[in-house]
C-alpha cells in the first residue's frame, strides 16, 4: 500500500521498505530506460512538481513510474506509467 502525505508544495509518497526510488535527474518518463538504475530505494521520496518516482510494489511483476505535474490548495495532478520489470 502506498500513501500520499502533503505538506506545503511537497508531497511525500509512502510505501513499504525498499519500494520507492526517486529518479533524480529524469524530466520524463521515456528517460527512464531501466528504473532499477536509481539508487537507494526507500520507503518514501519527498516529491516536489516536477520530480518523478518510481514504485516497486514487493513480489509484483510491475513498477509504476509517477510524476507530480501541479499543486494547488485543493488538487494534485500526477502523471503515472506502469512497466513489466
Amino acid at each position: 500500500m502506498v500513501y500520499i502525505a502533503i505538506c506545503t508544495w511537497i508531497v511525500d509518497l509512502m510505501g513499504p521498505n525498499e519500494s520507492i526510488r526517486s529518479a533524480k535527474g529524469a524530466q520524463k518518463f521515456e528517460d527512464i530506460t531501466d528504473p532499477f538504475v536509481f539508487r537507494e530505494p526507500s520507503h518514501f521520496a519527498r516529491m516536489k512538481v516536477g520530480d518523478i518516482a518510481i514504485i516497486s510494489p514487493t513480489d509484483s511483476t510491475f513498477v509504476i513510474l509517477i510524476k507530480l505535474l501541479e499543486m494547488t490548495e485543493t488538487d494534485i495532478t500526477f502523471q503515472w506509467q506502469v512497466r513489466n520489470r
